[in-house]
This record gives structure tokens, sequence and C-alpha cells, in this order.
């Protein structure tokens, strides 16, 4: 077995041990896991996922949304597909002269996405803090009709989420993060697709709805877009693109812990922040605008062309194409930005039950300071 195997189930005794809780099997419509720990921030955040079920093209029975079955990379290991194929449906597609494989959506992927977010948001919180920060909630299968199964606009769907209260059993509890998977979210240019959305900065007040973020059932695991989407909801913008005017701002954090003016990267590196990079990979840009054409460092990169692009690139005049072909995992604990990310989870932490500001409703918190952020299967978008 494994060591990517043994972790899961390592996961999954664990939550038994606890609770003698089972890990539910594809076929399992509801299942709730918690785990009880007394800390210093009234133990981990449950994690609810709110899976949207529909039909496909020609397709008579509700079905689960499809999952990644990306196996490149670290996933060929550590993948969605490759540790949870034998617990999720799958099956196979036959094409004109060729074959492909899907799989759906189950609580295996639930408790890996799970664990991921545990370790990921460790590295920036203090070593003498053993509980995790999150914990595997409830995972609930939902007909709540086509519509949330294949999102036509994800922005206005997303908002929808957010204001549902609670006679929907999808809603967000107060003091939950909740996961809500929909099998594709459309943007509002019709040729993209949404790899997942939320709103920027939700801290977990005290009698208030809690986190939420839609997301799109094929992310795969090496992406770390899960991971990502709750880097927004903690505070986090994207570290990678031009100057943001954005500042993060929390008085009644420590103060050590409560502003700071936000600050994208300073040059590309050998880092992958898994809220945005610059990776100064040895291929040159394969855009003609952004080419630096007989400049010293253009004989440095590897050639590339715009019309088969050869990846890692990197784009723009700071690049010297130093780094691997292999990009290293990604983590929040990159070299430029780990103390001030570090310090933005310790003030999300420390918001988590607390009362909102004086004289602040609960309605004010929850439509005031909406910063949407989008990200697209194929590149992060922009927070707005």
């Amino acid at each position: 077995m494994s060591i990517c195997r043994l972790a899961l189930a390592a996961i999954a005794a664990f939550f038994e041990i606890c609770h003698g809780l089972h890990v539910p099997s594809s076929t399992t419509r509801s299942s709730n896991h918690s785990v009880g720990f007394s800390s210093t921030w009234d133990g981990p955040i449950p994690v609810d996922f709110y899976v949207f079920m529909g039909r496909e093209p020609n397709g008579r029975k509700l079905v689960a949304p499809r999952a990644s079955v990306n196996i490149g990379g670290v996933d060929e290991a550590e993948g969605f597909y490759t540790l949870c194929k034998d617990s999720c449906p799958t099956g196979i597609v036959q094409h004109v002269g060729y074959t492909t494989s899907y799989m759906r959506i189950c609580p295996c992927i639930a408790l890996l996405l799970v664990a991921d977010l545990m370790s990921d948001f460790r590295v920036l919180l203090e070593a003498s803090q053993d509980t995790p920060l999150f914990s595997m909630g409830q995972y609930l299968e939902v007909d709540a009709g086509q519509e949330l199964f294949d999102i036509q606009k994800g922005h206005g769907t997303l908002r929808d989420l957010m204001d549902t209260g609670p006679e929907k059993a999808y809603y967000r509890k107060p003091g939950h993060l909740t996961v809500w998977i929909a099998n594709d979210i459309g943007a509002e240019n019709p040729r993209l697709s949404l790899a997942g959305t939320t709103f920027l900065d939700q801290p977990l007040y005290d009698g208030t709805p809690g986190a939420g973020v839609l997301l799109d059932a094929s992310v795969s695991r090496r992406g770390r877009r899960l991971s990502h989407e709750v880097g927004h909801v903690v505070g986090f913008h994207h570290v990678a693109g031009g100057d943001v005017s954005y500042v993060y701002s929390h008085y009644q954090c420590p103060k050590e812990h409560r502003m700071f003016r936000w600050k994208t990267m300073s040059s590309p590196n050998c880092e992958m922040n898994i809220m945005g990079s610059w990776y100064d990979g040895p291929y040159c840009c394969p855009s003609a605008s952004l080419l630096q054409v007989g400049s010293s460092q253009r004989a440095t990169c590897l050639e590339n062309t715009a019309s088969a692009p050869k990846q890692p690139f990197c784009c723009g005049s700071q690049c010297s194409y130093n780094c691997p072909k292999e990009e290293p995992p990604m983590t929040f604990a990159t070299s430029e930005h780990k103390d001030m990310l570090s310090s933005i989870v310790q003030c999300w932490v420390f918001l988590r039950g607390h009362a909102p500001l004086p004289g602040v409703s609960t309605m004010e918190v929850q439509r005031t300071k909406r910063v949407e952020c989008v990200d697209f299967k194929t590149a992060l978008g922009s927070c707005m």
C-alpha cells in the first residue's frame, strides 16, 4: 500500500475511532463526520460539502458531477482518480476510435480535499498548534434542479447560494465552511468556465452564516483549487499579477495581525504559491507581445511558440529562466508572502466566534464588503 493510500486510510480510521463513523461509500446519500477538540479556537472548522446532482445529456437518472481523472505529475500517485477510483463511481465512454474514463465525485474525494486544507494551512500556523484548522463536516448529495448541476452564470449563482437561508438543506451553517460542488460553472464569457468562485474575506462571526465556496467538481488535486478559494475566504488576494489596491483590515484582531496593505510578487522565482505564481521557468514566453526579442535574456531561455507552448515558461523583463522544468509543490509558505499570509490566517482564526463590531448588523456583515473572486479553469481570475 502506498503512502498516499495509507494517509487516506488513516484519515478514515481517525473519524471511525473518534465517533464510530463509517466513511460512506459512493452510494451513500448523506453522511456526517465531526471531531470534537478543545483548543484555543474551539476545535477544527467543519467543512460541509453539498454536491448538486443532475442529469447528463440524454441521461434519465440523477448522477453526481464528474470529478478529475488527471494522473499527470504528482496526481499519478496522489490524485483523486488514483486514490478514489475504487470508492467513487467510475465508467468508460466510447468515442470514435478511442475511449475515455470518468469518475464521479464521492466522499473519498471530499476527505482528500479536507486533508489538503489541513496540511496547506497548517504551514501558516504556529508549530505548537496541534489541532488541525479544518475537519470533515457533512457530505450531502442534493437534487436542487438542473440549474445547480450545470450552472450557467456562476457569479449570480454564488450570490444566490450565499443568500440561501436555513429553509434549504445546503445553506451556510454558522461557524462552518460550506463547499457547493457543481458539474460545470459558466462564466460571463460563454466560452469560459469557472474552476471556483467565492467572496474575499469571510470572517466566521458569531450569529452569522458561515463561509461559502462554489467549486467545479473537475478540479485536480495537484492544482489545490479548493485551498486557493478558501485562501480568498480567509482574506488572501492573488499574489501574482499586477498591483492591487487591497488592504486587509480587521481592528478586532491583535495589533500585529490586524492590517496589511497587499503586495504582489516583486519578481519571478522558483516557488509556487497556492494564491498564484510567477515561475521563472526555462522556456521563453510564448506570447509575442511579451517576448524580449533581441534582448540578452532572450538567448538564455529554451525556444517556445504560441502555437504549441511548452511549460513552464516565464514572461517579463525580469525573467532569468533559471528554474527547473519540474515545478515544486504548491504551498502558501513562499518566502515573499509567508509572514503576511500567516498573520492574516491568525486574524481570521481570532475572529471566529466573535461578534461583529458594535453597531454593525448581521445583514450588513453579509452584504457589505462583497468582493467576488473568480478563477477560471485555464487561469486565475480577479477579485472585484
